[in-house]
């Protein structure tokens, strides 16, 4: 809240839909002490889970572009403002991306950076990226902005995905962006809208990392499991060459930790914890359907 006290503000103005979810600690209490100093408005959603927090705040936005963002952010001066600047420049895009830099808690170890997936296990973009039309699935909801007639034809956030439990599934703004795309819709990375985003200390741990590997594993059967049912032969509604992957993986990540070391394992180590994540929602999603 302080860092968003502190950003330019865009020349239109601009108004902050903050959304208490079902919270039990002080989180209310905290955001009012901000409607003073800030154009805040205030709305609770007590069905638990970030896509229906943000569908509640849909019906609360005003102006012509929705800029979307979590409580782990540090938002740059300017961010508004690139993001606003980047609409006017870039009028057939629909969605648009800001670039997400790792405030790490401390330098981490170098296994992290050799081995991890930085982007999807921690939301960073790329500093590679210009300003240009992007692929939707590196549109991340940390730094993500919509333009509102997108909400007012009826596009809502999948309350199936996304943070809701310990098992949930990863990538809810995955999910809409691709939706949109198949709709034809444009989307444009604007890498000057930074934002930094908050790591914590316990998210630089193997087991918190190898967690997010089985929750995108999760969100690639939604993405791809009629993709993949209609190209491969299955066993129980997964692709045979999956399993096989997963068998070869997990004999990859035993023999390099016993000869070697685990950080030389790390990356089949997070194939099989991503491809374990694919197994587990295909069976789930197969015995609703029996069901």
């Amino acid at each position: 809240m302080e860092a968003l006290c502190a950003i330019t503000p865009p020349k239109l103005g601009w108004k902050i839909v903050a959304v208490d979810n079902a919270s039990t600690d002080n989180t209310k209490e905290i955001l009012e002490r901000y409607v003073l100093r800030l154009p805040l408005t205030i709305i609770t959603c007590l069905e638990r889970g970030k896509n229906n927090a943000l569908n509640s705040a849909l019906t609360n936005i005003e102006g012509d572009l929705v800029v979307f963002t979590d409580d782990d952010i540090l938002p740059e001066k300017n961010w508004l403002i690139e993001f606003a600047e980047g609409a006017e420049r870039n009028p057939n895009a629909s969605i648009f991306g800001g670039s997400i830099i790792p405030h790490w808690p401390f330098t981490p170890p170098k296994w992290i950076i050799d081995h991890v997936p930085l982007g999807l296990t921690y939301g960073a973009t790329s500093s590679d990226l210009n300003e240009t039309e992007i692929d939707p699935g590196l549109i991340w909801g940390a730094n993500m902005m919509v333009r509102s007639h997108i909400f007012q034809s009826g596009y809502k956030f999948n309350e199936n995905v996304g943070p809701n439990s310990g098992n949930y599934i990863m990538g809810s703004e995955t999910e809409f962006n691709r939706r949109l795309e198949k709709d034809e819709y444009k989307f444009c990375f604007i890498p000057k809208a930074k934002v930094s985003h908050i790591i914590r200390e316990e998210q630089l741990l193997r087991k918190w990392i190898l967690r997010r590997a089985f929750r995108f594993g999760k969100n690639m059967y939604i993405q791809n499991n009629k993709r993949d049912l209609e190209k491969f032969s299955t066993i129980l509604g997964v692709p045979r060459w999956m399993i096989s992957k997963l068998i070869i993986k997990s004999l990859e990540s035993f023999f390099r930790g016993s000869l070697f070391n685990s950080t030389q394992s790390f990356e089949a180590t997070w194939d099989v914890w991503y491809l374990a994540g694919y197994i587990n929602q295909a069976l789930i999603s197969r015995k609703k359907v029996r069901n």
